[in-house]
């Protein structure tokens, strides 16, 4: 579950595009290098798009396990760069050094959740290739005060940008970014 809880409207987040992604990532179209893992990516709108302007995509979703969700997968026009994974954060079914980058608006910390935040960092840092990038937004204080320490502990190189927000300046999201 959320941790905004059961009757939160999820489409307005999950539904967000390529130009979005980038928009609230703080990204440019050069961030995204290699093979690229959408992680939490609900319906799908930012992979395709992404899939569409050349780049390989893996959609990963727990929510692929709905029907739904599953459908809006399976009513896209076929792209041959883009699959979607129906699984959790925190148990990937990835071979180690898959991706060179990894996106996730909301995720992390929203879906994931924080009390599993250590084997989702270890997995992202497992899937990651030498020389990728995870990208992940928004971590607000609270997220930051136990992702710092424990992303220190378990060695994982990082670093912290303050990103512009769509939702204006009383709202300050940190951008954290994952190198390996």
């Amino acid at each position: 579950m959320s941790a905004l809880g059961p009757e939160f409207n999820w489409r307005p987040i999950t539904g967000r595009g390529y130009s979005e992604y980038l928009e609230w990532l703080n990204l440019d179209e050069a961030d995204l290098q290699g093979k690229v893992l959408d992680l939490g990516a609900g319906l799908g709108r930012f992979a395709r798009e992404a899939a569409e302007k050349g780049i390989d995509v893996v959609a990963l979703d727990p929510q692929l396990y709905r029907e739904e969700i599953r459908q809006c997968y399976l009513d896209a026009p076929y792209i041959p760069n883009l699959s979607a994974v129906a699984a959790e954060a925190h148990d990937m079914p990835f071979e180690d050094s898959s991706f060179d980058t990894v996106i996730s608006l909301f995720a992390v910390p929203l879906e994931v959740g924080r009390a599993n935040y250590e084997e989702v960092y270890r997995e992202i840092f497992r899937v990651l290739r030498a020389g990728g990038k995870a990208y992940l937004t928004p971590l607000n204080e609270t997220d930051l005060k136990i992702s710092i320490p424990l992303l220190i502990e378990l060695g994982i190189p990082h670093s912290l940008r303050t990103v512009d927000t769509p939702f204006g300046p009383m709202h300050e999201w940190q951008r954290l970014t994952i190198e390996k």
